[in-house]
């Protein structure tokens, strides 16, 4: 009889032991998800839309977000419409790339980015294999 009570006693303290797990597991995704929504609320979005010099969507062009702070690179492509967006961006100085073969390379460089700030980039490449178009940081419009 005691023998059984033993198991009891262990399935017991079992079945507490993993709900007490199970509690601070959740409690630990929860506190993630905060802080992640947190996070994402305090940070930027840079997005545009990359055209050529006749006013056409440029699908495909390689885009390089680079925080000049950190020295951290975020890479995408434009899409069919040739936009792109980049968003959970922390605050900071950044610096946009665009490339795509058949036209000059573009450089926005130095540029601010606050809290919850959409930057828009929208960018006009020129033909040519050769050259890096630079724009000042004023060169995009900001909203």
């Amino acid at each position: 009889m005691r023998y059984e009570q033993g198991n009891a006693t262990a399935s017991s303290r079992t079945f507490i032991e993993r709900g007490l797990a199970a509690c601070f597991l959740v409690f630990g995704l929860l506190a993630a998800t905060t802080m992640s929504h947190a996070q994402l609320s305090e940070a930027g979005t840079i997005n545009g839309t990359v055209t050529d010099q006749t006013g056409a969507v440029i699908p495909g062009a390689a885009i390089t977000i680079t925080n000049v702070g950190t020295g951290t690179v975020t890479l995408t492509t434009t899409n069919g419409a040739g936009s792109f967006s980049q968003v959970g961006l922390n605050v900071g100085n950044y610096s946009v790339g665009v490339m795509i073969t058949g036209f000059q390379t573009f450089q926005e460089n130095n540029f601010y980015l606050g809290p919850t700030q959409i930057y828009t980039a929208n960018v006009v490449l020129k033909t040519g294999q050769y050259g890096t178009v630079n724009r000042g940081s004023s060169g995009f419009g900001q909203r």
